[in-house]
């Protein structure tokens, strides 16, 4: 029953969405069913800046948030996602922060992304064993933590829930 061209035909006609999410494991009509994603309509006017001082990770980061509808903004490290935010931050409605990175690390760029907005919604991510900051940066008013690799399900859901929790949770007292 296996025809290779057929499969070559299917391969070349699925889009990149339906490729991403089989790829993932992830059967798109069981997508659909297992979990809502964001309607167009709500999501294409959401924003996330990803910041990430790495190229592969920070296009994985994007191509999986366009996938699900977001707009998505980049920076390559925390001096950038500073002015970045500065500029657009009426547009932003999460910020994806790497915690390690060169120039300005995630730990203080995190502190003045809440200096300029106590409101600012901020995931935490990293590749290394960052627990520790990830932990004091949540007592600080990060929703989440994000471990690098994505998972293409896994961050949108997480992105999806920060999003749309109520904005009055994001400040925390110190």
């Amino acid at each position: 029953m296996w025809d290779e061209a057929r499969a070559a035909a299917r391969v070349a006609a699925e889009s990149p969405a339906a490729l991403l999410e089989r790829l993932a494991g992830i059967a798109p009509q069981a997508a659909t069913a297992a979990r809502p994603l964001p309607s167009p309509r709500t999501s294409l006017a959401r924003t996330v800046l990803a910041v990430d001082d790495e190229s592969t990770v920070l296009a994985l980061a994007r191509d999986i948030l366009e996938m699900h509808g977001y707009r998505v903004l980049t920076a390559r490290n925390g001096e950038e996602a500073l002015r970045v935010f500065r500029d657009r931050s009426d547009e932003i409605d999460l910020v994806l922060l790497d915690l390690t990175m060169p120039v300005m690390g995630g730990r203080d760029c995190f502190k003045h992304l809440k200096e300029i907005d106590p409101r600012v919604r901020v995931l935490v991510s990293s590749g290394f064993s960052a627990e520790g900051t990830a932990s004091e940066l949540m007592g600080e008013g990060a929703l989440a933590y994000v471990q690098k690799p994505y998972d293409v399900d896994a961050l949108a859901r997480i992105v999806r829930q920060a999003i749309e929790q109520d904005p009055s949770l994001v400040t925390r007292s110190g």
